[in-house]
């Protein structure tokens, strides 16, 4: 069914983007030892390294994995159950080995490995802490497994209501925008009121912002809710509410560094990291409004 060898096809994929071994190796970080004995098809990498080797070369990790023999990312994208599988696999995991690292059931792991619930015959649409355990679990951090898998994996964020007992709560206003030198507390534009735990409400000021565009698929969706906490000061994989250049506020995941600051959505296929230098920060400027302590969801 799918076209020979690991290494007949990261020939092949190498020969497509026109890339040579030294290419390949500049662009991963992989030794040029290791590519060498890929293409001769004495060993195959890890998945780590399959995954860096696909982005580089702008094909589908389960295509080089030989999961699918359709190359091409936009065509056809990893499931999380796919990805665990060949993950649990090359380890030598059974289920109930790769169920204990991640601290899900046996019978958990094969319903996201099927995914389909057996409940409703729909596919599995796994919560957002069942990634990040599984990434903690597998030692790759949760946004490179999002990319991987490239919006193909439907995800649940839980409801606004829940079903545990439920504190008196405090009302705050859903926005349907924030824009510069507007106080929080003088916008017009509410759409809505949410309510949040007074034990919450206690640790400082909210409001609720409700999303626009697809830039942060599939971690947040069109008309999602985030209740984010008027802070400035953010940590490096932090989602925050962030003005820039004046214009109106977006949300996105924060990266730190010493030179600046990097806003990063889940969708790089509608906003690819934006980076700004300290310079641009005071310039522009980059202003950091909250942090979004909470998504939610309507059905």
């Amino acid at each position: 069914m799918y076209m020979g060898t690991f290494a007949d096809r990261l020939r092949a994929s190498m020969s497509a983007s026109n890339m040579k071994a030294v290419e390949l190796h500049e662009l991963t970080g992989i030794s040029k030892a290791s590519i060498s004995e890929y293409l001769s098809g004495n060993y195959e990498p890890k998945q780590r390294n399959i995954f860096k080797m696909a982005q580089a070369l702008d094909v589908s990790p389960s295509y080089l994995m030989g999961v699918s023999d359709t190359p091409r990312n936009e065509v056809l994208l990893m499931k999380l159950g796919e990805w665990l599988k060949a993950y649990r696999e090359e380890h030598g995991l059974s289920m109930r080995a790769m169920a204990d690292l991640c601290g899900f059931s046996k019978a958990y792991i094969n319903i996201l490995e099927k995914g389909i619930n057996p409940k409703t015959g729909k596919p599995i649409s796994p919560t957002m802490q069942a990634f990040e355990k599984i990434a903690e679990a597998t030692q790759i951090d949760t946004d490179s497994l999002l990319r991987i898998l490239g919006g193909n994996q439907p995800i649940t964020i839980p409801a606004a209501s829940s079903q545990r007992p439920r504190k008196k709560g405090v009302r705050i206003p859903v926005l349907g925008s924030v824009a510069a030198g507007v106080p929080i507390e003088a916008v017009e534009d509410i759409i809505d009121y949410e309510e949040i735990d007074e034990e919450l409400a206690r640790t400082g000021e909210f409001f609720a912002l409700q999303i626009r565009g697809a830039s942060m698929e599939p971690v947040l969706y069109e008309r999602d809710i985030v209740i984010v906490r008027k802070q400035s000061p953010v940590s490096t994989g932090d989602m925050a509410i962030v003005l820039i250049n004046s214009d109106e506020a977006t949300v996105k995941k924060i990266r730190r560094e010493p030179s600046g600051l990097m806003l990063i959505g889940y969708n790089a296929a509608v906003y690819e990291p934006h980076f700004y230098t300290n310079e641009d920060i005071e310039r522009l400027p980059v202003q950091i409004l909250g942090k979004v302590v909470e998504m939610r969801r309507k059905f």
